[in-house]
C-alpha cells in the first residue's frame, strides 16, 4: 500500500516507461479493479481483522465477560496493539488518498457509455454492504463459523465508526447509497466498463505525510481508544474486578 501510493504520479507513464511496467495500469479496466480492491482491503483493513472484534486478553475463539464487551464497546479496547493500530490508521489514510485519486484522474463509463461518478467509492460501499449483507446470512445460519464476537452489530459499529454520517466519506455513503448494487451484479458488469484518463496525473508538491496520511485514517473508534489511554480504560461506575 506504502509503496502503491507514492507511485501515484508514474501510473500514467506505463505506457511510455519500461521501469514501471509492473505498476498496475489504471488505464486498463482491469488493472484498475484490482488497484481499487488493495486500497479497499486498505480503508477496511481493522473492519476485516478479527482482532478487531477480541478483547486484549481473549483468545480469537473465546466468547468475551460482560467487562470485556463494555470495554470493547466504549473504547475500542481490542486485540490490536497500540502500534498494530496505528499501522492500520495509516494505510487506511493512504488507501483513501489512492481512491481519491484514481477518482479525480480517471473517468469510468458503463456499457452504455455513462460515466459512473464517485465509481471507486461506489466500488469500496458496494463491498461494506457484502460484508454486512454476509453477517446477517451468517446470524441466521448455524453452519457458517466466524469470529464468535465479530456480530453484526459490532460490525455496524466499525463501519459506522469508518463512515460516520457527518464525515465526508458518510456524505459520499449516503449519496451512492441508492445506486448501490449487489456485488455478484457489479463485478461482472466492470468487464464491459472503459475508463479513460481524464485528467494528466501530475506529480504532488508533496507525497502525503505521516501525519496527514494518520489524520485521513483515523476513526471514531481510534479517538474513543485514546481518550481511554487517558482514563487508563477506566469505565464511569464499574471497577476492574474481571468476571472469572
Amino acid at each position: 500500500m506504502c509503496f502503491g501510493a507514492k507511485s501515484l504520479p508514474m501510473l500514467s507513464t506505463f505506457c511510455l516507461d519500461p521501469n514501471v511496467e509492473h505498476l498496475p495500469n489504471p488505464a486498463n479496466m482491469d488493472s484498475l479493479m484490482d488497484l481499487i480492491l488493495l486500497c479497499i482491503i486498505g480503508v477496511l483493513i481493522n473492519v476485516l481483522d478479527f482482532r478487531t472484534y477480541t478483547y486484549c486478553a481473549t483468545y480469537a475463539r473465546e466468547e468475551m465477560s460482560k467487562f470485556e464487551k463494555e470495554q470493547l464497546s466504549e473504547f475500542d479496547y481490542n486485540g490490536l496493539s497500540l502500534s498494530e493500530r496505528q499501522a492500520c490508521q495509516y494505510v487506511c489514510g493512504l488507501a483513501l488518498r489512492m481512491l481519491q485519486w484514481i477518482d479525480d484522474h480517471y473517468c469510468v463509463k458503463d456499457a452504455e457509455g455513462q460515466i459512473v461518478h464517485a465509481f471507486t467509492f461506489n466500488c469500496l460501499f458496494t463491498y461494506v454492504e457484502a460484508l454486512r449483507t454476509y453477517m446477517k446470512e451468517a446470524d441466521e445460519w448455524e453452519d457458517i463459523s466466524s469470529t464468535p464476537n465479530c456480530t453484526l452489530v459490532f460490525l455496524n459499529n466499525q463501519i459506522e465508526s469508518l463512515f460516520p454520517s457527518h464525515s465526508p466519506l458518510g456524505v459520499i455513503h449516503s449519496q451512492v447509497a441508492g445506486s448501490i448494487v449487489q456485488i455478484n451484479h457489479l463485478l461482472p458488469k466492470t468487464k464491459k466498463y472503459t475508463v479513460t484518463e481524464s485528467k494528466k496525473p501530475k506529480k504532488p508538491s508533496s507525497r502525503i505525510s505521516l501525519k496527514e496520511a494518520m489524520l485521513l485514517g483515523e476513526t471514531v473508534a481510534d479517538r474513543g481508544f485514546k481518550e481511554g489511554l487517558k482514563t487508563n480504560f477506566a469505565i464511569e461506575g464499574m471497577s476492574f474486578i474481571l468476571e472469572i
